[in-house]
Order: C-alpha cells, then structure tokens, then sequence
C-alpha cells in the first residue's frame, strides 16, 4: 500500500466479520478542500487506486450526544458525591485534624483516591464524551484518566459547574474564595523559631496593648499577670514541605489567623523559660492593624 499524502491509513478488523478487514483513511485537519491519492493491495486482488476528495461537513450534535453527556456528567456527580462521604470519615477523624493542615492535604488525598478509583475501572469519561460527540473510537488514556480524576475529585461543587457551564443548571453557589479576615477586623499569626540559647519548652503568647506591659529589672518586657493568655506553642516550627501539609506546632494559630482588632495599638509578646528557670521574653509591637490585613510574624526566642 502507497502510503496518502493528506492523511493517515489504518488496517482494522471487521467487527462483525473476524475473517474481514476495512481499511480506514484519516485525513488532516488541514487538508480541507484537496484530493488525496490511495493505492492499496489487497490479497489475490489486482492493485487498485482510488481518489479522495476531503470536503468539510457541517455537524450539529444530536440529542444522543447531549444525552450521553448528561448521563455521563451524573455519574461523575454520583461518584464526587460518594467520595466525598467516604473522605469524610477520614477528614473528621481527631488524629488527622491533629496532625495534619486539612487545606493542604485533603484536595491531595482526594486526587489520589479518585485516580485510583479511575484506574481501576478505566472510568476515562472525558474520552467517552469525545467519542459520543465525534463517532469515534477512542481508547482511555492516562491524560482521560487524570481529568476524570480532578473532577471528581473536586468534589459535587466541582461537577455543579460542569452543570453549570453546559447550561443544565443556574448559578446558585458563590464563588470559592480565599479565606478572610472579618469585616473590620486583621488577622494575626505568630511562628516561633527557637535560638541555641533560647526559649526551652512550651512558650506563652501574649496579644496585649502596650499598657498591659511593664519592663523587668533585666530590661527585657514583663506582662502584667491579669494579661489574658492567647495561646501555647509547645514545639518548633515546620519549614518546607512538612510546614506546608502538617499542622504547625510552632505557629498560633496552626493554619490560618486569629482576628484581632484594627486602628489599635497591639503588642505581641512571647515569654518562656530556659535553663535555670530563666525567664525570657521576646517582643513585637505595639502596632495598629489596617482593615483586612494579614500579618504573619516569625519572631525567635
């Protein structure tokens, strides 16, 4: 067989017949509008030649291809929703809340579980719709395997825009959006790094206004002991990827921020203890926060 100048050639069984073969021609996108020239062979059959002209027709999808991909998008819904109930044993479980950040891991876990899910049973829905939409013949891939995946596990939120985007359903949800503070109200995040000399042990976290603190005869801030305690940092802070997914011993809060009150003067002060019951303290501040702001402090002790 001479090989087509404008497009690809392709041997395949008869489904319908195994003692059959039909032999397909692909032409490119590009190719629109010219002729093509096949020569094939075919047993005990003299060589023959046929000409191709490639003429672009208009389609429209059908009521089948909408059908298939309704059905198909409900049984993604089906499957996020069924993950997402299982994932919620795990996700409510106290070790896990304890030990790692839910915002960082979970969408991982997720992902991992859903692709698993798909793997298994070559759920590659994305190519299912493309065949349905083209009459195509297409085989699951791993790229429709890890799309598949993503939706589902973006959880039912993440097939309610794929509802939403085809037109099935209206706009009832808000937007995802990036945690924030409250309105009129900052946040307020410590991490606490801890010098050679330093701080051993659990280290208090004061948030005060500056008259609630007084200095110590060694020069360095004392609070007042009426001071409200606002938190305990009992072990070093995270760095890196394990900062990043586990839970933050060394940070008030773990994940997140604490909101604290604008247009106020307000002190940050660590005190703890070193060898030899020696107190030491360590402070920032006092400054006034901006409506909506975000500050995260690394101080060491």
């Amino acid at each position: 067989m001479i090989p087509p100048q404008f497009g690809t050639t392709a041997i395949q069984t008869d489904p319908s017949d195994s003692t059959k073969s039909n032999l397909i021609y692909q032409p490119m996108r590009s190719a629109s509008g010219k002729e093509d020239k096949l020569t094939y062979q075919a047993e005990n059959i003299p060589q023959k030649e046929i000409i191709i002209s490639i003429t672009p027709i208009a389609t429209t999808l059908s009521s089948k291809v909408y059908f298939s991909a309704f059905e198909t998008i409900s049984l993604l819904f089906a499957l996020a929703v069924i993950l997402e109930s299982a994932l919620a044993v795990l996700f409510n479980w106290r070790p896990f809340v304890e030990t790692f950040n839910p915002r960082a891991i979970r969408h991982l876990i997720s992902i991992v579980s859903a692709y698993i899910i798909v793997s298994i049973f070559k759920l590659d829905l994305i190519t299912t719709l493309i065949n349905a939409s083209t009459n195509s013949t297409y085989a699951a891939d791993v790229p429709g395997l890890i799309i598949t995946a993503l939706v589902i596990a973006g959880g039912s939120a993440g097939v309610n825009n794929l509802l939403v985007a085809l037109g099935y359903r209206e706009v009832k949800t808000p937007a995802t959006t990036a945690p924030q503070p409250a309105k009129g109200k900052a946040w307020l995040a410590v991490s606490v790094a801890r010098s050679s000399e330093g701080a051993v042990g659990p280290v208090k976290i004061f948030v005060c206004g500056p008259d609630k603190i007084d200095q110590g005869p060694d020069g360095l801030p004392r609070v007042r002991p009426e001071t409200p305690l606002a938190g305990m940092i009992d072990g070093p802070s995270l760095s890196g990827l394990r900062g990043f997914f586990m839970r933050d011993r060394g940070r008030y809060p773990n994940y997140g921020g604490c909101e604290v009150a604008i247009d106020t003067p307000l002190a940050v002060v660590l005190e703890g203890s070193k060898a030899g019951d020696v107190t030491v303290t360590k402070q920032w501040g006092p400054h006034s926060f901006a409506v909506g702001a975000v500050v995260d402090l690394k101080l060491v002790i």
